[in-house]
């Protein structure tokens, strides 16, 4: 099939939820590291089809990238792309 089944998707969620967990109180809740994080938690609900719930998630880390990270940096961009599509 090549492609990732729902089912890999759903799979990974618990894991990166608790990856993020993890390095929140070690690296901080603005380190790029854990925005990063944050992005692909927001990739894996899109992928496993909750657009409302990923899209609420954009509203708020959209300013929270540009604030932290700036309006040019990757992590920014690709959220607003995500966000805008």
């Amino acid at each position: 099939s090549g492609g990732l089944a729902a089912a890999d998707f759903a799979g990974a969620l618990p894991l990166m939820n608790e990856l993020v967990a993890v390095c929140r109180p070690v690296l901080g809740e603005r380190h790029p590291n854990v925005l990063d994080m944050k992005l692909a938690l927001v990739h894996l609900q899109l992928q496993m089809g909750d657009q409302a719930g990923a899209y609420a998630v954009l509203e708020q880390l959209v300013p929270e990238f540009q604030e932290v990270l700036g309006r040019d940096h990757i992590t920014t961009l690709t959220a607003r792309h995500m966000f805008a599509d």
